[in-house]
């Protein structure tokens, strides 16, 4: 069987076929074609398998810039010190010249102002030498430093990094059947079984007490004054970043001690926790569009003067892969403080009191109790 290499007459993309005959490289190249030359839909045989270019942004390996140059100075440093020793190395040399022929001199029958007069010479040649030695041995011991230096760096940075770009990609283009329905708000009960959806798995023990949550999921914390509320956000903000970036909002405690004691008690060290200091709702709409955040907490969300329940859904729908969290402050009689509306949108509602969390309202698990101290 012979196998030909052919460009397809549509696309222009390079392909093999063992059918001399064969012109495209796809079904749909080929009803492409066919509606092109007609100017009416192919017919239904023709169609096939469609496909449609995307753009796709995907991470892929470069050399890393940086370690390229410290690469590129290693090797000139390495150059330089070796000619500076073998320079060194010469100028020894010549030294050991000059004191043999100082030797010499003395051996030599000539006059005595003679003698002392190219003895001077000598002397000086290697006073001389001495002093181009002392300057090429301190040049070496400053070169010797830089190389150790840029060597260490060398070693702490990675070859490669990731970028990313846009790739242009095939992707089948949905085929509408019969039985399936052009609204895509509608699927039946088998499409939906087969659905895959994306779930965060928390650590062990975030993960027995809210189970497997969806990224989008919308946490809700209550409870009165020193019940472990800021403990528990920040608990979970700890776990979160295992998985991705946090956004912490302290709007209570702001950049404090406080704060900063109760990250010392409970050992959070994490880099992937980045925290804000009062933040209103335009400035955390503007962080969450630099990176991808997992998380945003917001401790608490009555400190936001300007914040609606309508405002803080909008700041949700912009962006369905983070995870919300926000404590409401508690009145008197033990009721939150707002808008009854964020516990009816919460996913889960949290509620901790004398130190222990138990869930009101969970969608993705039973309800259970957590201890937060």
């Amino acid at each position: 069987m012979t196998i030909n290499n052919t460009k397809c007459a549509h696309c222009g993309t390079d392909f093999k076929s063992s059918n001399p005959r064969k012109i495209y490289c796809s079904k749909a190249c080929k009803s492409r074609a066919y509606e092109q030359r007609n100017g009416i839909d192919a017919p239904r045989f023709l169609l096939g398998e469609k496909f449609e270019v995307i753009e796709k942004e995907i991470s892929i390996k470069v050399p890393n810039p940086q370690y390229i140059i410290f690469q590129r100075n290693q090797e000139k440093l390495l150059v330089e010190i070796e000619n500076l020793k073998k320079t060194i190395k010469e100028k020894h040399e010549e030294i050991a010249e000059q004191k043999n022929k100082i030797e010499e001199i003395w051996q030599m029958r000539i006059d005595l102002k003679v003698k002392l007069s190219l003895k001077s010479m000598c002397n000086n040649k290697i006073k001389i030498l001495n002093t181009k030695l002392g300057e090429m041995e301190k040049q070496l011991k400053q070169k010797n430093l830089f190389f150790n230096l840029n060597n260490y760096f060398n070693k702490n940075t990675p070859k490669e990094i990731r970028q990313k770009q846009l790739k242009k990609i095939k992707v089948p283009v949905k085929k509408i059947t019969k039985n399936s329905s052009k609204n895509e708000a509608i699927m039946t009960a088998e499409q939906l079984l087969n659905q895959n959806f994306k779930l965060l798995n928390l650590n062990g023990d975030f993960n027995d007490f809210l189970g497997a949550i969806a990224p989008n999921t919308f946490i809700t914390i209550t409870g009165p004054p020193g019940s472990g509320k800021s403990t528990l956000a920040l608990k979970i903000s700890e776990s979160i970043s295992e998985i991705g970036l946090v956004l912490y909002n302290s709007l209570e405690e702001g950049f404090g001690p406080t704060l900063q004691q109760r990250l010392n008690q409970l050992h959070i060290t994490s880099p992937l926790i980045h925290i804000c200091e009062k933040f209103t709702i335009d400035q955390i709409r503007q962080v969450l569009q630099k990176s991808d955040y997992a998380a945003c907490i917001i401790d608490s969300i009555n400190k936001i003067i300007e914040i609606t329940p309508e405002a803080f859904e909008s700041l949700r729908k912009e962006f369905p892969e983070v995870c919300f969290v926000i404590i409401l402050q508690s009145n008197k009689d033990g009721s939150f403080k707002g808008s009854n509306e964020y516990a009816h949108n919460s996913d889960i509602n949290i509620k901790a009191e004398a130190g222990k969390a138990n869930t009101h309202k969970n969608r993705f698990h039973v309800f259970t109790e957590y201890q937060i101290f």
